[in-house]
């Protein structure tokens, strides 16, 4: 009877688990795109057909339409280089769109002041409220 509950209760957190885990899926390396690359999305599981909107940072919608097909991966048309936001269904998925090696020609205090750089600064490694990072020279 223990075994039978116990197994129970794993399948139950599995289940739980696995609703919460991301169900719009790419293969770019923590949804970074470089620039120039499909932007290709995959469903994990069919949630059938979806309209979807495609928004910058600042929630303005790029594009839109319907992923009619969930077996088959939605390709947005390309971006430039920044932040967006994939709205398909009641799924949101964000990602970004970076330059490849090969164009990134700055100036060190190019690379420093840029907002691309304190953007993944931020994602990557910042706290709220921790100001002891050695890069943040205070707000200017």
């Amino acid at each position: 009877m223990n075994k039978i509950l116990l197994l129970a209760l794993f399948l139950g957190v599995v289940l739980f688990a696995q609703s919460k885990l991301p169900q719009i899926l790419t293969t770019a390396p923590g949804t970074v795109f470089f620039e120039g690359d499909a932007l290709e999305f995959t469903q994990a599981a069919d949630l059938g057909v979806l309209d979807y909107t495609v928004e910058n940072w600042r929630g303005k919608i790029l594009q839109k339409g319907t992923w009619s097909d969930p077996k088959k991966p939605l390709v947005l048309d390309a971006l430039p280089c920044g932040y967006y936001i994939l709205r398909a269904g009641t799924e949101v998925r964000s990602f970004c769109v970076v330059y490849p090696e090969s164009k990134r020609h700055f100036t060190a205090e190019e690379k420093r002041d840029s907002i691309l750089a304190l953007g993944l600064v931020q994602n990557q490694i910042a706290l709220p409220g921790w100001f002891q990072c050695p890069w943040y020279e205070g707000n200017t």
